[in-house]
């Protein structure tokens, strides 16, 4: 196979640039500490709803699951991972800012109703897509399990708005 000279020091001179990347870990140690700190506090605040508490302990739980692992990847060179995650981490966060703006209760039902809409359109398509072919029979059963899991949580929730309706979940798909 013939090298390609000029591809080769493309990829080291960007390897080089990513290896960069590490020069910010005292930064990120810094600001992950922050980050930390701002979330205890945020549990310490109950709101009163179940809904919008449980939330924002879930939203906070991720986000930091997810800078850990950001961290992680940072260390070890993982620089594709980093990128991923960290754009993860950042939509995380900016949900959970819009949901604490304001109208902060009926923001996280409908980013909870929002979730499970999507989880049932996904599941639907897996039903549909594997019932054309050879799928084993518990595979179907597993995934209708799933589809009536999230149908009763979607019941359960509206039932519980008491005939409050919600704004629809922003959706920041391009």
């Amino acid at each position: 196979m013939e090298k390609l000279p000029e591809f080769e020091f493309l990829i080291s001179k960007f390897a080089t640039n990513l290896e960069s990347h590490k020069s910010q870990i005292p930064d990120f140690l810094i600001i992950f500490n922050l980050l930390d700190e701002h979330f205890k506090t945020l549990l310490r605040k109950r709101s009163g709803s179940e809904a919008l508490d449980s939330c924002v302990s879930r939203m906070i739980l991720s986000i930091n699951e997810l800078n850990g692992a950001i961290f992680t990847a940072l260390q070890r060179g993982l620089y594709t991972s980093v990128d991923s995650l960290s754009r993860i981490s950042m939509e995380h966060a900016v949900n959970l800012m819009y949901i604490l703006k304001e109208d902060s209760i009926n923001r996280a039902n409908a980013f909870i109703l929002n979730y499970i809409n999507a989880k049932l359109k996904k599941a639907s398509a897996w039903y549909e897509f594997t019932s054309r072919g050879d799928a084993e029979n518990s595979v179907l059963d597993s995934i209708k399990i799933q589809i009536s899991a999230f149908k009763k949580h979607k019941t359960d929730l509206i039932n519980n708005l008491g005939g409050r309706t919600l704004r629809k979940w922003p959706d920041t798909a391009l």
